[in-house]
């Protein structure tokens, strides 16, 4: 489902997207793949405790689609972060849909989803 995910594993052992918390910062931009299509792309850093230190967990989710969006202070609390593999519906080409399904915070479908970074945050903590 996550490409790289085992690179969280090897930092955060107990690693589980539904304890995926906060965001805390949002990039939807269009790029273009090695045929030169354009391609629409959202990288979301996510806030995770664990053992009393806070990461900064990015992911990059491609192909969006019906992204919905609602953000009411700085941070953006996400309950119920889900992702769900939805190839067996026929919704082709998308093969995932994100929600969090008890707040609606954010909602979208995707085609990949690729773990890009964690880091402890300097920052933020929660």
């Amino acid at each position: 489902m996550i490409r790289k995910i085992e690179e969280i594993e090897s930092i955060i052992s107990h690693f589980a997207i539904h304890r995926l918390k906060w965001i805390s910062d949002f990039h939807l931009r269009i790029i273009h793949n090695k045929y030169f299509e354009p391609i629409s792309t959202l990288d979301v850093t996510f806030l995770l405790k664990e053992n009393e230190i806070t990461y900064e967990l990015c992911i990059r989710f491609s192909g969006i689609e019906s992204l919905n969006f609602e953000s009411r202070a700085i941070l953006t609390y996400i309950s119920g972060f889900n992702i769900k593999d939805v190839t067996k519906y026929g919704y082709h080409p998308m093969k995932y849909e994100i929600e969090d399904y008890e707040d609606a915070a954010i909602h979208f479908y995707c085609t990949d989803i690729e773990y890009l970074s964690i880091k402890e945050s300097e920052d933020l903590a929660i």
